[in-house]
C-alpha cells in the first residue's frame, strides 16, 4: 500500500463564486469565473458527474418591480489525444424573483444530467426531440464555472456557492492488479 494524493483528489470540488456585481437595468453584468475541476485520467473514459449550485447572497427586493436573477453556468472542456471540444454552458441554473421580495438565499439546484441544443433546425414536419446528456467520453477534463447576476438595483451583488463532482463509469486502475498491488491514492 502507497500513501499519496489520491488520483481523483481533483475530480471534485465546491467554490464560493461572488460577489458578482449587477450593472443594473438594461447594463450588461460581468460576469465572475472559476475553475472548479481538473481531471487528468491518462486514458479515455465514460464519466458521470453531479452539479449543484447554492444561492448564498442576492439583494433583497422591496419594491413591486424589482428583479433579479442570478445564472450560474458550467463550461465543459472535454480531451481525448489530440482533439478537445470546449462547450459554453454545458449546464445552467437561473435564479429569479421579483420585488416585493426577499432573495432566495440557500435555495439549492443540482442535476445529474444536461438538456443539450437541439440538433436540426426547424425539422419539417415539427417534431420534439428529447437530447438528454447523462454521460460524456474523455480523458481529460476541465469544468469552469461563471455567475452573472442581473437586477434593476445597479450596484446589488450576489454570491453562489458552487459543486462539481465527476467520477468515473468503471474505474479500474491496472497497479492495482501489480505484483505486488499497488494502491498510490491510500485505497486498498
Amino acid at each position: 500500500m502507497e500513501s499519496g494524493i489520491p488520483p481523483w483528489h481533483m475530480w471534485g470540488n465546491s467554490l464560493v463564486i461572488g460577489p458578482a456585481v449587477a450593472g443594473g437595468g438594461a447594463a450588461a453584468s460581468q460576469a465572475v469565473q472559476q475553475q472548479l475541476i481538473r481531471v487528468g485520467y491518462r486514458r479515455p473514459e465514460t464519466w458521470h458527474w453531479v452539479f449543484g449550485a447554492k444561492l448564498l447572497a442576492g439583494p433583497n427586493l422591496p419594491v413591486l418591480g424589482n428583479q433579479a436573477t442570478v445564472l450560474v453556468l458550467f463550461d465543459l472542456t472535454l480531451g481525448i489525444g489530440r482533439s478537445n471540444i470546449i462547450i459554453p454552458a454545458f449546464e445552467s441554473y437561473l435564479f429569479a424573483w421579483s420585488g416585493p421580495a426577499v432573495a432566495p438565499i440557500g435555495e439549492l439546484k443540482y442535476s445529474t444530467s444536461v438538456f443539450g441544443p437541439n440538433r436540426i433546425d426547424n425539422p419539417v414536419p415539427a417534431e420534439i426531440r428529447d437530447n438528454r446528456i447523462d454521460e460524456v467520453v474523455s480523458q481529460d477534463i476541465q469544468l469552469g464555472c461563471r455567475v452573472i447576476h442581473q437586477s434593476t438595483s445597479a450596484g446589488s451583488t450576489a454570491t453562489v456557492e458552487v459543486h462539481a463532482q465527476f467520477s468515473p463509469k468503471t474505474h479500474i486502475r491496472p497497479e492495482w492488479f501489480r505484483n505486488p498491488a499497488r494502491f498510490p491514492g491510500a485505497e486498498g
